[in-house]
Parts: C-alpha cells; structure tokens; sequence
C-alpha cells in the first residue's frame, strides 16, 4: 500500500485544465549561490510546467553550458554541445534567418532527443521587429485532442513520422533519420511526448490505409 501510493503522489502530472499564465521565473545569482532548496524548486517547477524562465544570467558564452550542468551532464549532438542562433546572409538553416519560424521542436530526427533544451538570450536590439519566442504546451494540446477528437489522437499515437536531417554541405556531412509517432504514450495511457518538427518531415512511410 504504501509503494503505491508513493507511486501514485510521483507520477508526472496530467497536463489538463488551464495553462499557466506565466512562466516559473528564478533568479540566476540566486540559483548561482547553490543553495540545495532553491534548486529543488527550480527543478520541480521544471517537471510540472515544463518550462521556466531565468532572469539575470550574464552575457557570456559560457553561462548556458555552467546552467544546463546544474541539471545534469550535456548531450552532445552534431552541433557540439552549445551552438550559437545568429542572423546571417548565407544560412544553412531558417534558423539563422530573419523568416518567421513556426512551432516546431529541435533535434525530432534523434533517436533520443534532449530532454530539456536550454536558450540564452544574449544580444538583443530595442529597434529590431520580431524575434518574439513562442512556447506552446505540446502535452496540453495533445489532452485537448485526445477529449475532441479521439480517432485522431489514436493515430498520432499509431502512425510514424518519419523525420529526417539530411545536411552533406557543412564540414562534417550529416545523414539522419528516425521514425516515431508524433504522440508518445506510456502503459497507462498517460503522453509522455510530442514530436512535432514539420521542417524537418520526410516522406510519411506507413500502411496505404493509413
């Protein structure tokens, strides 16, 4: 009885109801001190909101790897461990561009993608337009469809994606794709993911039916 219900209070929580109005908000010298509460709460408001906003980090290259290494070792990937999202004229990617950049998520063509993905604001210009971030509550939207639309929900849960990163033009070629659903669900039905990447979708590679 009692490994049950220790069980049933550390399940992650069902993202229904209302969205948060704002985003958990910590202060970086505060965090910085290394007092052993204050992260606790920083990490849980982490888990339960799934995002988090931390003012105050100072503007040097090396503030977003000291933070990310207060949750866990990084996860190097083909950028390197950090990598910098500038404005330029010959861009690889629409990333590096001033275009509009429509919900998506990073890194989808993984096998395991990043659990938690880190952005550090580090120059930003009064007079320039745009460059408004945009976070949207994935698992939220995944229960809203799951009450008004059951059959589609199931299929996001079913049918592949196929995501792919294909980028031969750079110093180190790179090739990689992976299928997965765009709904993940554990035993108990619960969603434990969103994969959503529509720049980086392949061909959908799945039965004539579906």
């Amino acid at each position: 009885a009692w490994l049950r219900s220790f069980s049933d209070e550390t399940r992650p929580l069902r993202y229904v109801g209302s969205p948060a109005k704002s985003l958990p908000q910590f202060s970086f010298s505060a965090l910085n001190a290394g007092e052993s509460k204050l992260r606790a709460k920083w990490l849980c408001s982490l888990h339960q909101c799934g995002a988090i906003l931390v003012q105050g980090a100072p503007c040097e290259r090396h503030t977003v790897k000291q933070v990310a290494e207060w949750i866990g070792p990084l996860q190097n990937q083909i950028y390197g461990e950090t990598w910098d999202v500038i404005s330029s004229d010959n861009a690889i990617n629409i990333a590096y561009t001033g275009e509009y950049l429509g919900p998506h998520m990073d890194l989808c063509y993984y096998e395991s993608p990043p659990g938690i993905q880190l952005l550090h604001c580090m120059e930003f210009h009064p007079e320039v337009v745009g460059g408004d971030s945009f976070l949207i509550d994935a698992f939220q939207v995944a229960e809203e469809l799951r009450e008004t639309n059951p059959q589609a929900f199931m299929d996001l849960t079913r049918i592949p994606a196929t995501f792919v990163k294909d980028h031969s033009d750079r110093a180190e070629p790179v090739f990689m794709s992976y299928q997965r659903p765009h709904i993940s669900l554990n035993a108990q039905g619960d969603v434990i993911g969103v994969f959503w990447s529509p720049p980086f979708e392949g061909p959908l590679r799945a039965r004539g039916e579906d």
